[in-house]
């Protein structure tokens, strides 16, 4: 039966390893894959990861689109951007800017501390000054009237009077000739006069015609014989002593230019009482100096009509003090007081 069994078996063939199935063939897979459809070709480029390329430097520069015009005109290396010309001038010019601020800032720095120190004496008259002090500084002869003889109402009718509310109240008690009528005093329509850098351009109206005009039209207008000014207290608020100076300074010139004729007579500034709040007698007694020093080199005169008005520790008496009982204004006894010295103390 073994011998049957065999001879039922077909016989075995042994054919040669095919080369297609166990040696791979590049030229037909190419072939194979360009006969793939599209859609193969794309899912197949999808599963293959897009590797970048490798970046040659650290870093990419920028396009061009991302630089500024300025950045993309100048020059650049390895090291970093080369400066132009105009870089540096740009550079230099910042600088030079910034120190000119500075100083700038530190000149109105030091100017606000000047301003804030308010009228204070110099250093002489700092080592001189007496604050109780009542007697009148010490001046040239030929600058401060001294006592004379009395020279009568007519040298009193022969004078204009200009200046701030304390001077327009001459007129308003009616102590000088022609009563609340007088010509003689020049104010402002309200009154009140401030000492300040526009004290030349301030309108008084001019009692003649009653029109507005300026100190020096109306002196060029009237060429009055003599002008006594009482001006200064309202500006020792705002002024030092070297804007005091020169705002003063500046209304006798004009003065002078406009009536060369004219005698300019300086009076001291009024004290207040002692209970007065927006200026003390200290800081007029420092502007009292001042005005003094502004008549010697003016070539007017001053007087120093204040004096009368004084009690025992320089502050102003309070039988003077204005029916208000302001404490700065002062009243028609004062006022006679006043003129009795000027009458008294004249220009000889």
């Amino acid at each position: 039966m073994n011998d049957q069994r065999n001879s039922n078996r077909r016989p075995v063939q042994h054919r040669a390893p095919s080369a297609n199935r166990n040696t791979p063939n590049p030229t037909r897979r190419q072939e194979n894959a360009l006969q793939r459809k599209p859609s193969q070709q794309n899912n197949t480029q999808r599963r293959i990861p897009q590797t970048p390329p490798p970046q040659r430097f650290p870093q990419q520069r920028p396009t061009p689109r991302q630089l500024s015009p300025i950045q993309h005109s100048r020059p650049t290396t390895k090291e970093g951007t080369l400066y132009t010309k105009s870089d540096k001038i740009f550079v230099a010019v910042m600088a030079i800017t910034s120190i000119a601020a500075i100083a700038l800032i530190i000149f109105l720095l030091s100017f606000a501390v000047s301003r804030s120190t308010g009228c204070k004496n110099n250093s002489k008259n700092n080592d001189n000054n007496d604050i109780n002090n009542t007697n009148p500084p010490s001046v040239s002869a030929s600058v401060m009237l001294k006592e004379t003889e009395d020279m009568g109402q007519d040298y009193i009718d022969s004078m204009i009077f200009f200046g701030d509310s304390n001077t327009a109240h001459l007129r308003s008690f009616g102590v000088l000739s022609g009563g609340k009528q007088t010509t003689q005093v020049w104010a402002t329509e309200s009154q009140t006069l401030m000492l300040n850098s526009e004290i030349t351009n301030k309108k008084i109206v001019y009692p003649h015609t009653n029109t507005e005009m300026t100190i020096a039209e109306a002196a060029a207008l009237e060429k009055p014989q003599y002008i006594v000014i009482s001006l200064g207290t309202n500006g020792l608020t705002s002024l030092n002593e070297e804007q005091f100076k020169y705002c003063y300074t500046k209304l006798l010139n004009a003065i002078k230019e406009a009536s060369p004729s004219t005698k300019i007579i300086v009076q001291s500034i009024y004290p207040v009482t002692s209970w007065y709040e927006n200026i003390s007698n200290e800081k007029i007694n420092a502007a009292n100096e001042w005005l003094l020093e502004l008549a010697e080199k003016s070539g007017v005169r001053y007087i120093d009509t204040a004096s009368v008005l004084k009690d025992e520790n320089g502050a102003l008496k309070e039988e003077y003090n204005s029916f208000h009982k302001d404490g700065y204004h002062v009243n028609e006894a004062a006022y006679k007081e006043i003129l009795k010295y000027i009458r008294t103390h004249g220009w000889q």
